[in-house]
């Protein structure tokens, strides 16, 4: 939902576009005590390096 309209006036722009998510709740009911934000944040970092190195942004320094 967050990324909609930045999706929306990109296809108008004709701009290329991605949207990652790494951080979502399922439909239930909230317990912050099993979020693991940290996790999440690395995770996503992780992931975005790998998606730009694979579109050609840069290389990753393996771990």
């Amino acid at each position: 939902m967050e990324s909609a309209g930045v999706f929306y006036v990109c296809l108008m722009e004709k701009v290329n576009f991605l949207a990652i998510r790494a951080i979502s709740n399922f439909v239930e009911p909230r317990n912050k005590e099993a979020w693991n934000i940290p996790l999440a944040i690395a995770n996503l970092n992780r992931v975005l390096f790998e998606i730009i190195a694979l579109i050609g942004g840069f290389e990753t320094k393996s771990e």
